[in-house]
């Protein structure tokens, strides 16, 4: 398993989503405005989840059950009043080799944190940590639960990858099937750019004229059917 997430994580999360989709495999889609620090972040690990509920201590349990390789997802239900790691908290992932984090809410210390050797996502900064919040806003949190995400579901151990591009999750029983249309997905879209650079036109390429002509006569043909029959991708 551990060579195969390997192989996977070669492949940006744009191509592994399209090729997740060609198999008729489920993308789970974590919320959009996550973020990465770093202009080159890249992450990929099996899931140890944390459900916060600012709480510190289950943040600091979730780091400890992790093992290398892992992600730390951990959802602070969005919350943004409160940063809910920080560089030390961080630099403990970096010790233990943790692929990366992805935070539902706030972190702080984001200068210090976005120099380490880690990707970290989150979708807002805060000075103030969880542990200066008021008593009522605090509960105990929970590790390795099932997470529900803006109706994303997310249990632990499923494989999740995130790039600039955004963070999904994939089903982890079908891992060689998407390494391998992802490997025939970015051959093809080589090719397709190396004919684009030679002088040819993509709408020329994908039968742009041909398609429309086609769903005037049938407004339900769909440009997917178009490009397969001409055995194109996009």
């Amino acid at each position: 398993m551990e060579n195969i997430i390997k192989i996977l994580g070669e492949h940006p999360t744009a191509v592994i989503a399209d090729a997740a989709f060609k198999i008729g495999a489920t993308v789970r889609l974590l919320p959009s405005n996550l973020y990465s620090l770093k202009p080159d972040a890249r992450l990929i690990g099996k899931v140890t989840t944390v459900k916060c509920n600012n709480d510190l201590v289950s943040i600091l349990e979730g780091l400890m059950r992790a093992e290398s390789g892992d992600v730390l997802l951990i959802d602070n239900n969005g919350f943004s009043g409160a940063g809910c790691i920080g560089d030390v908290i961080v630099s403990e992932a970096v010790r233990k080799k943790i692929s990366g984090i992805v935070v539902y809410g706030s972190i702080r210390d984001s200068q210090q944190i976005s120099t380490m050797e880690i990707s970290v996502f989150c979708t807002g900064k805060c000075s103030v940590g969880p542990l200066k919040l008021p008593g009522q806003q605090s509960k105990n949190g929970l590790v390795n639960v099932v997470l529900e995400i803006e109706g994303t579901s997310i249990k632990p151990g499923d494989i999740l990858i995130g790039d600039v591009d955004g963070v999904i999750v994939v089903e982890t029983d079908r891992l060689d099937e998407i390494i391998s249309k992802a490997e025939e997905i970015e051959h093809k879209e080589e090719t397709l750019m190396k004919r684009i650079e030679s002088g040819e036109s993509l709408t020329d390429i994908f039968g742009v004229k041909k398609f429309l002509e086609k769903r005037e006569g049938d407004p339900e043909y769909l440009f997917n059917s178009h490009l397969a029959e001409q055995n194109e991708t996009i």
